[in-house]
């Protein structure tokens, strides 16, 4: 069964192993397994708080949340390509594309953020950081 789809946000190279396969590898290899078991703990929990944010977070925060996600984790730069959408922001903060447009003008306007065609640069990690902290 398969509860949820993933989309790549650049090209992408993927490894499919069969579920009989990767069952064997798992009963064989204790060690293995207890490596992907902290794995997908640490993911779990991940999810988890990712859920809590988008949940109990107001919408600056959200948006910030997503941001330092984009910036610090997939692109691990203070420069990411525009590849990400204004909708994907949105669909990524769980807000709709106005609403997450407006608070992305407003981090523009405040210094926080800096938005061109081909790009969204981090000016202000400090003050990001504090929004995502206070919600």
């Amino acid at each position: 069964m398969h509860h949820y789809t993933v989309s790549a946000l650049m090209k992408t190279a993927i490894c499919f192993i069969e579920i009989h396969t990767f069952k064997k590898i798992i009963q064989q290899n204790s060690l293995f397994a207890e490596e992907f078991m902290k794995d997908f703990s640490s993911n779990t929990l991940s999810i988890y708080n990712r859920l809590l944010y988008l949940t109990q977070k107001q919408m600056p925060g959200r948006m910030s949340d997503t941001l330092l996600y984009l910036f610090n984790d997939i692109f691990q730069s203070s420069i990411i390509p525009m590849i990400v959408s204004k909708q994907d922001l949105a669909d990524l903060s769980a807000m709709s594309k106005d609403s997450a447009l407006k608070v992305l003008r407003e981090f523009q306007n405040d210094g926080i953020i800096r938005i061109t065609n081909n790009e969204m640069e981090l000016l202000d990690s400090e003050t990001l950081n504090k929004i995502s902290r206070i919600g």
